[in-house]
């Protein structure tokens, strides 16, 4: 029967699949992955559907399809979409970019290097056989001239009639398999009579001497066109064999039984309450996505939180319930369960192995979250487990401390007052921060709520005025940008304006938050110069003139370096007057005239 399926990830395009009717969903679902896998496509776990029934991998092709009609259109559906970076991936036939479980994926590689391995044989039994044909014509010019005409027979007519291509793609006729098995039957016959005839022949010759040179090269030459045809024969003979053994070999027969044989879905639930067992439900888990959506149906997935609350630290546990939240359904599913409120406490204990599937599994779960308020204690506990972590918080809790604020703030997915609370934990986590990126996001994410609410405990944004001004020299222009702009949102509470004379990172630092080897178009510097000059009309605006005296020199510089950059023109005329108000005989001693002289150019 012809069974042809359609999928949302190839719009436009039908798989046709040649199947039997006794054949079960497992083995379609087979056929799928190897032409999938033909069109160098990223395999990711699918559900077929017919009708809007799902199919399980047990159902046979013959139930599914009604009564009346003989072919079958179904329906593919991902269990997740197939990211950007997934299809940007370079196609590598020996490792290919695979989204399956790893029993499933071997699976596969083992039937590939089987049809492989059958392409190989057919084009070597067709280059034996024609090799075979031009012996046999020599062996028509020799003493032995009669030994030539059965071979030849033989060349001329068990020639293989199929493609290697096709044998490597599509499942061998029986016509094929008993021309192979004729074959080797034939073949080896052929060859024990030339092996009788080669014998006879070197016994012949051997008791008879030649009396001229040709006679002598006519000898040579019959005998060892007599032992290459047999071990030709005998090569075509064993190569036939295999390949009758290769050519009963079908898609599915190694992945068929590795779905069918994860068992039921009671079991797998079952094995799901002890660790000692959970190895076997995670073997039904990986084998199928159709399995994943039972599991959740028999509330296997409260199992697994029930059992992590005993085992935190079990690294199969995290993976069978990694491999359950993979799924859109399991990832609703788990998010309804206290299974977010017990990884915040789990992560309290740092362990490597552990933590490279409990943090990608927390990023999935929290926008899952059905309750807002029950998002915000759960991040909030998730950040005090990091400051209790202190000095053993590692670039990994970093990572996923950013991810998630930035998508809680990014998706509205927490109030934004809610992060008044916790504005000293971002200066924690701005403190022990050293990738770049990271950093990047947590000052864009403080930016963003400081923007819209000012926390009313100051001694928190006091911290963070000394954390955020040690990056301004740091290397990438977006953070120093960034750092300007959070320090201008902190220094906008008059309590953090009157105590910011004690934060002497600030201002010193401030002249090197604008790189002035940029160009003047750079749209970060631009923008932190223009956050640069507001920083200084209000410091100068609020303080009173002696408590500039400590910090005159470096306003005086930072403006210098903020005019050359391309701001407003109202900003230009500010920067111009807050020049003239700074004018200090100690900055003519660090500037050069050449400097004040460009300087003077720009501002006019």
């Amino acid at each position: 029967m012809l069974v042809f399926v359609t999928s949302s990830e190839h719009v436009g395009k039908t798989f046709v699949i040649v199947a039997n009717e006794e054949d079960t969903v497992a083995r379609l679902m087979a056929f799928l992955y190897h032409t999938l896998y033909d069109m160098r496509v990223v395999l990711v776990p699918f559900i077929l559907y017919h009708k809007k029934r799902r199919l399980c991998l047990q159902d046979r092709l013959k139930d599914v399809a009604s009564p009346e009609i003989s072919d079958l259109h179904l329906r593919i559906e991902e269990m997740h979409e197939i990211s950007d970076d997934d299809r940007a991936t370079v196609w590598d036939s020996a490792h290919p970019s695979f989204i399956l479980s790893q029993s499933v994926s071997m699976a596969l590689h083992k039937e590939f290097k089987v049809f492989l391995s059958r392409r190989k044989m057919i084009k070597a039994l067709k280059a034996m056989t024609f090799f075979s044909l031009f012996v046999a014509l020599f062996l028509l010019l020799s003493f032995r001239w009669w030994a030539g005409t059965w071979p030849r027979a033989l060349t001329l007519i068990y020639i293989p009639q199929f493609s290697d291509t096709g044998g490597f793609t599509v499942a061998m006729p029986i016509s094929a398999v008993r021309f192979c098995q004729q074959t080797t039957v034939l073949y080896s016959l052929s060859a024990f009579s030339l092996a009788v005839a080669a014998s006879q022949s070197t016994l012949h010759f051997h008791d008879k001497s030649c009396p001229d040179e040709h006679c002598s090269f006519r000898k040579n030459a019959t005998l060892t066109l007599l032992y290459l045809q047999m071990g030709l024969h005998i090569a075509i003979a064993s190569v036939a064999a295999f390949t009758s053994l290769n050519f009963k070999f079908k898609a599915g027969d190694i992945i068929e039984p590795l779905l069918l044989f994860a068992g039921d879905v009671e079991a797998a639930v079952e094995n799901a309450h002890s660790i000692e067992t959970l190895d076997k439900t995670v073997a039904f888990l990986t084998t199928s996505a159709c399995n994943i959506s039972k599991f959740i149906e028999a509330d296997g997935h409260h199992a697994l939180v029930s059992l992590f609350t005993e085992e935190s630290d079990s690294v199969l546990l995290l993976s069978a319930i990694s491999t359950v939240c993979s799924a859109d359904t399991g990832q609703f599913a788990l998010a309804e369960t206290p299974l977010s409120r017990n990884i915040t406490s789990a992560i309290t204990k740092p362990l490597k192995e552990r933590d490279a599937l409990i943090y990608p599994l927390f990023i999935r779960l929290f926008p899952a979250i059905p309750n807002a308020s029950e998002r915000t204690a759960i991040l909030k506990d998730f950040l005090l487990s990091l400051k209790c972590k202190g000095s053993l918080v590692n670039a990994a809790d970093i990572t996923a401390a950013a991810t998630l604020l930035h998508t809680a703030v990014a998706n509205n997915l927490i109030p934004r007052y809610e992060f008044v609370d916790v504005i000293d934990a971002f200066g924690f986590l701005l403190s022990v921060v050293e990738d770049q990126h990271d950093c990047g996001v947590l000052l864009s994410v403080l930016g963003t709520i400081l923007k819209d609410y000012q926390p009313a405990d100051t001694e928190s944004l006091i911290e963070v005025l000394h954390v955020v001004s040690k990056h301004m020299t740091d290397t990438d222009a977006l953070v120093r940008s960034l750092c300007v702009a959070v320090c201008q949102l902190c220094l906008r509470n008059d309590v953090v304006l009157s105590r910011a004379t004690t934060v002497t990172y600030l201002w010193s630092n401030l002249p090197h938050s604008l790189d002035c080897r940029l160009s003047n178009v750079h749209e970060h510097s631009c923008r932190g110069a223009s956050v640069v000059v507001a920083i200084v009309r209000r410091v100068v605006s609020q303080w009173p003139s002696a408590a500039l005296d400590n910090i005159r020199d470096a306003l005086y510089q930072s403006l210098c370096h903020a005019i050359r950059f391309d701001i407003s023109p109202t900003l230009m005329h500010d920067a111009q007057t807050l020049l003239e108000a700074l004018q200090s005989p100690v900055f003519d001693q660090h500037t050069s005239s050449r400097d004040q002289n460009k300087d003077a150019e720009k501002i006019s």
